[in-house]
């Protein structure tokens, strides 16, 4: 399924609608609402505070990067604490699922987000010039993961060869889990990891159809990577690649030093999400934490391929 998302909808920064000379809103974050209320203070459950940030910048369009809501100690997956908060962006929202919530119990996301997302989790949209990749990694991580052959990989080639009308060779791609992270708990036997190597196949499409900017979460933190190749090394034509992670659930430390060269910006002590203004042939990205203004600071611009 493709759908195409009208730039007349876009949100500007006054809270007024975009014209179509203005830039499309886009707001993403991923790991959010516990299975719990949320609370006002403390180091988790922070997701009213970081739904009622993104409300603020009035998206047109809000990217639920997975691990949307999160099991109750019951083992159920109860989309409701999600819903008090971030309800009203539910007509503006794609979704990618995540093992905490599709992984859990994948009928209640697709109850859920019903019209906003496919049976299989994957979708294209396009916005203000840009094509907009929803994927699902959740995929990779079965038997026949999601490499050459696979549907979601077929799908992926075809779609990047043939994008929705009206993009402007501009592509920005979704899914949870990260080809590139820095963080503590991604180790073994106290060694760091290396590369995502389960959602290798996403990037290496991605990189040969020249896509600009790739969105996940997964780890509880913020991170912006500058452009990189498939193998992961520094290139000004690769994939600029952001992790955010910090949607409310809870917080996780940065991974141990050296930090990663490519690793332009990191920070593990806010709670926030990501803005996006999107143009054809361009975007401006911003930190928005829900702490005051200047405790963490992230922006900048970049240009399609």
């Amino acid at each position: 399924m493709v759908t195409t998302l009208a730039l007349a909808t876009a949100g500007c920064s006054d809270g007024s609608r975009a014209t179509t000379d203005q830039p499309a809103r886009v707001v993403a974050v991923g790991d959010i609402a516990c299975g719990a209320d949320a609370l006002q203070r403390g180091p988790v459950c922070r997701y009213a505070a970081v739904a009622d940030a993104v409300i603020d910048e009035n998206p047109a369009l809000f990217l639920a990067l997975g691990d949307i809501q999160y099991p109750t100690p019951s083992g159920r997956v109860e989309f409701g604490y999600y819903d008090a908060s971030f309800g009203s962006l539910l007509d503006a929202t794609l979704p990618t699922p995540g093992d905490e919530d599709w992984g859990v119990d994948r009928d209640a996301y697709l109850r859920y987000f019903g019209g906003r997302t496919t049976e299989s989790g994957y979708d294209a949209s396009a916005i203000a010039g840009w094509h907009v990749v929803v994927l699902n990694s959740r995929d990779c991580f079965d038997d026949d993961g999601c490499r050459e052959g696979s549907d979601q990989y077929e799908w992926l080639r075809d779609v990047l060869a043939n994008p929705p009308e009206g993009t402007d060779g501009c592509t920005l791609a979704i899914w949870h889990d990260p080809r590139f992270l820095w963080a503590k708990w991604w180790q073994k036997d106290g060694v760091p990891r290396g590369p995502q190597e389960r959602v290798a196949p996403f990037w290496e499409l991605l990189d040969a159809a020249d896509a600009d900017v790739t969105l996940h979460g997964n780890a509880h933190h913020y991170e912006r990577w500058t452009p990189m190749s498939a193998s992961g090394e520094a290139n000004s034509d690769g994939i600029t690649e952001f992790v955010v992670g910090t949607g409310g659930k809870s917080l996780n430390a940065l991974g141990p030093q050296p930090r990663p060269a490519n690793l332009a910006a990191a920070q593990d002590a806010e709670f926030g999400a990501l803005v996006l203004d999107l143009r054809p042939g361009s975007l401006a990205y911003r930190w928005r934490g829900i702490d005051p203004v200047g405790s963490f600071i992230d922006s900048g611009t970049i240009d399609c391929h």
